[in-house]
């Protein structure tokens, strides 16, 4: 499954603009490469990440750079359905955080022969609606209510960062 999407810093739901405390939070991680599979087109400010369904939900795949082995078994097997432009793309950890915040999926990495969910969808996807609902005067509900998804968002990210850090480290 592929979620084609307009660049995050494109939508008034970037992450880093709903979440003022995003870069604060991110830290030195926020420049860590990354690299998972999709296609880019930079002229148009297009990035596609490829997603899978999981038991866990959409996600996205990533790997450190160099790292061996696949990403996936699903995504480095051939398949004709694939988009022959498919490619490896190499992404920064806060530009990561940022694509799975938009397309509302899972951060999964791999390392060695494991995957580890750094950012779990579950967790903030609902929060993201009512920030989105909040932010476009959708819904009904004030700055307390705001705050209380913003502060829910934020500890997502701190505890994101947290397991990305040990994951590192390992």
């Amino acid at each position: 499954m592929y979620q084609s999407l307009r660049h995050p810093l494109d939508s008034d739901m970037d992450l880093a603009k709903v979440i003022r405390s995003f870069d604060r939070i991110v830290g030195s991680l926020a420049e860590v490469e990354l690299c998972t599979q999709g296609s880019s087109v930079p002229e148009t400010s297009l990035i596609e990440v490829a997603c899978w369904m999981t038991d866990s939900g959409l996600a996205a795949f990533f790997a450190m750079p160099g790292s061996d082995g696949a990403l996936n078994p699903m995504i480095d097997a051939p398949r004709p359905e694939d988009d022959p432009g498919d490619e490896r793309l190499i992404v920064a950890f806060a530009d990561a955080l940022r694509v799975c915040w938009i397309y509302q999926c899972s951060l999964i990495v791999r390392q060695h022969d494991n995957y580890k969910i750094i950012w779990d969808s579950r967790i903030f996807g609902p929060h993201f609606e009512a920030i989105m609902h909040l932010r476009r005067g959708w819904g009904c509900a004030g700055q307390n209510e705001l705050d209380l998804h913003e502060n829910a968002v934020e500890l997502s990210l701190v505890n994101a960062c947290i397991a990305f850090r040990r994951l590192m480290v390992s």
